[in-house]
């Protein structure tokens, strides 16, 4: 099988140090955690990577698939103007199109007219995985959660059939809180939950859509949809929000 394990990663820009500056020490555990999740990546011999973002390009008749070079972004809007170029993975894109179309599931390749935004860069400069691999970026912003599950059948799917090596990463953050008080980095019931979920591999523990106010929950119900009926190790690494929203690391092994 080329689908070689998964992650959700936080899409938080105060997160990268260049950002946060003098702040950054807040966010240094997520930071550990999230660089481990990319030295995981490289050491089963990732190529592509799909970046499942709740940002991005806005569609309720498709899915949005980024996958034409060159991929380019920045994080100008928080400060660093740094711009950051991304190999497409053009093969694995037009594989998972295909897969797509099987599955009645419309997709289209797309090009951002502003190029990627922080919902992708975010976790690929987290992991430290912006080079050295190919990127796809898929934008389920005003998907529903039947499109979000699909999507993730349809990645596993063309995964399984590719030669290439294939990891996924679920973009996401999740509640919001009312300040940066420390006494609310305690996890909310819905992050206990989405937890619950990766740590057991069980989409039906996530919360329910319509109630979750959460980001992050269409891409995390992706990745559990893509590796239904699969084993392996499941591990939140890190949690908390550093910066008044909540974050969770976790690797997802296939």
């Amino acid at each position: 099988m080329a689908y070689i394990g998964a992650a959700v990663v936080p899409h938080g820009p105060m997160l990268i140090e260049t950002v946060a500056k003098s702040h950054a020490a807040a966010g240094a555990r997520i930071r550990d955690a999230c660089r481990l999740i990319g030295g995981y990546f490289v050491q089963r011999g990732l190529t592509d990577l799909i970046v499942v973002s709740p940002h991005g390009v806005s569609s309720s008749e498709y899915l949005p698939i980024l996958i034409d070079e060159p991929l380019i972004g920045s994080l100008k809007e928080f400060g660093d103007v740094r711009p950051i170029t991304l190999a497409a993975g053009l093969a694995f894109g037009h594989s998972l199109l295909k897969q797509c179309e099987k599955d009645s599931l419309p997709a289209r390749s797309v090009v951002p007219e502003e190029g990627l935004d922080y919902g992708a860069l975010v976790p690929l400069e987290l992991c430290h995985l912006t080079t050295h691999v190919r990127v796809v970026v898929i934008s389920v912003l005003n998907q529903s959660s039947e499109r979000s599950i699909t999507l993730g059948n349809a990645i596993r799917e063309a995964a399984d059939a590719s030669p290439l090596r294939v990891g996924l990463i679920a973009s996401a953050d999740f509640t919001r809180r009312v300040d940066r008080d420390p006494r609310h980095d305690r996890p909310t019931p819905n992050e206990r939950a989405i937890a619950r979920a990766l740590r057991e591999r069980d989409i039906t523990q996530l919360p329910k859509f319509e109630d979750s106010p959460e980001c992050g929950l269409s891409p995390v119900a992706t990745l559990l949809s893509s590796i239904s009926g699969r084993n392996g190790e499941s591990e939140v690494l890190a949690s908390g929000a550093p910066y008044g929203v909540g974050h969770i690391a976790a690797w997802i092994g296939v």
